[in-house]
């Protein structure tokens, strides 16, 4: 049974433990896209919401998901009939990681592509890997496998594990190679700065093997340091160098984000015995995953949705885009972070990097909108009122890009109608509905 089914990692979790041949039973509040498509795909069975009670055998294995507090009827229950709990990556570990070359993609920004790049990247040079991935793929029609081959590709984040283990997920999954994108500081609700952060990436490195690697850009000196005091073999990519060298995008992707993004992929299939140029040529196919940069419309105005939350990425998908015509982004700022207004001064001038930018706040938010006193952004609390008011603002050639760690399906409804009203195009990418 998995409590929290439609959860990132856990949905992943649900259909490797499928493919194990257990019966998988799960249960969350809300089924929204991605992870929805993916727990449809798979022969489980779903229940939304959460029972107070559940009749359990020994033999069954509860796996938590880290939404789940304490607090939770379900939780109270299961704590005082004392039942064994896993959370999602100590079930990983125990059943699944053990025995294999564990690849963990770590770091603030990129890791959905990433482990997306080097699982597809893998699969196309004829290897069957493993992969455990936050996100939906649709050239690996999914977001998890078990494989067949010795190599299992994970996106390891450093958030929280379960209500009762606090630990970063990454320190349970014990890689034989690190990919780390970048560190900024994030999850403010877990940690109190970026020294904190980092600390938990140097745990990280103590548990690789002496024969272990890491791929990396722009880490902090420390970390490099405890690197170098335990001799693991530090790889690392450099997009400035890499441009100077004349490489260049896939014109299916944007921005020298995707292009470190690529240069990450790489090196990591290095490390595992590939040939450069039969991995360069196979990313150069790669299409991207869901919900980065992922084009819902298509005409006289282009409209993306984009999972980026925090301000640097916010920033550098504005920077991407602004070659190709005016940038309208919408923000939605609803993770606790962002919510909580920690950020509020990078976030400003993140969105200044747009030329025009709209606020849909959060409720019971504690950002302080006098940063945001500006003409240019615009704030609104309700996502019908803001979709006509985006809808009115736009002109030909514009580019809408919505910006949020959740699926805002009454959004993305209005929009898309909206737009397609006004300038009569016919090229709309349809959108899959939320279950509330």
């Amino acid at each position: 049974m998995i409590l929290g089914v439609c959860g990132k990692l856990m949905a992943g979790i649900a259909v490797l433990a499928s493919q194990k041949g257990h019966k998988v039973i799960g249960y969350d509040k809300a089924f929204q896209p991605p992870m929805k498509k993916v727990l449809e795909d798979i022969d489980i069975t779903l229940h939304r919401g959460y029972p107070k009670e559940l009749v359990l055998n020994d033999a069954d294995m509860v796996i938590v998901g880290n939404q789940l507090k304490r607090s939770d009827p379900i939780i109270q229950f299961l704590v005082a009939k004392r039942h064994k709990l896993y959370s999602g990556p100590e079930w990983l570990m125990t059943y699944v990681l053990r025995d294999r070359r564990v690849i963990a993609v770590t770091g603030t920004h990129g890791k959905t592509t990433i482990t997306s790049m080097i699982s597809w990247m893998l699969k196309q040079l004829g290897q069957d890997p493993g992969y455990l991935i936050g996100g939906y793929v649709e050239q690996l029609q999914g977001c998890a496998n078990l494989g067949t081959g010795d190599v299992f590709v994970i996106e390891a984040d450093e958030y929280d594990t379960a209500f009762f283990d606090k630990r970063p997920k990454f320190l349970h999954y014990w890689p034989s190679c690190v990919v780390i994108s970048h560190i900024d500081f994030d999850h403010a609700d877990v940690y109190p700065s970026l020294e904190a952060m980092v600390q938990q990436y140097k745990y990280l490195m103590r548990l690789l093997p002496a024969d272990g690697a890491v791929v990396a850009t722009g880490i902090p000196a420390s970390l490099q340091d405890q690197m170098t005091a335990f001799g693991l073999k530090y790889v690392q990519y450099s997009v400035s160098k890499a441009k100077k060298q004349g490489m260049v995008l896939p014109k299916q992707l944007v921005g020298d984000f995707n292009l470190a993004n690529i240069l990450a992929a790489v090196e990591t299939g290095c490390i595992l015995g590939l040939d450069r140029e039969k991995a360069l040529s196979v990313l150069n196919h790669f299409h991207g995953v869901d919900r980065r940069q992922m084009v819902r419309y298509q005409g006289a105005v282009w409209a993306y949705d984009d999972f980026a939350h925090h301000p640097k990425a916010v920033a550098q998908v504005c920077q991407a885009l602004s070659a190709r015509g005016r940038v309208m982004l919408i923000y939605h700022p609803g993770t606790y972070t962002q919510r909580h207004g920690v950020m509020d001064e990078s976030t400003y001038a993140a969105l200044l990097q747009a030329n025009k930018a709209y606020i849909l706040l959060p409720p019971k938010h504690q950002i302080d909108l006098s940063v945001y006193a500006s003409k240019h952004i615009v704030v609104c609390e309700q996502e019908a009122a803001l979709s006509e008011r985006v809808i009115s603002d736009l002109q030909e050639g514009d580019q809408v890009v919505v910006t949020s760690a959740y699926y805002l399906s009454e959004l993305w409804t209005i929009l898309l109608a909206g737009i397609q009203k006004k300038f009569g195009d016919t090229v709309c990418i349809s959108i899959e509905e939320g279950v509330a």
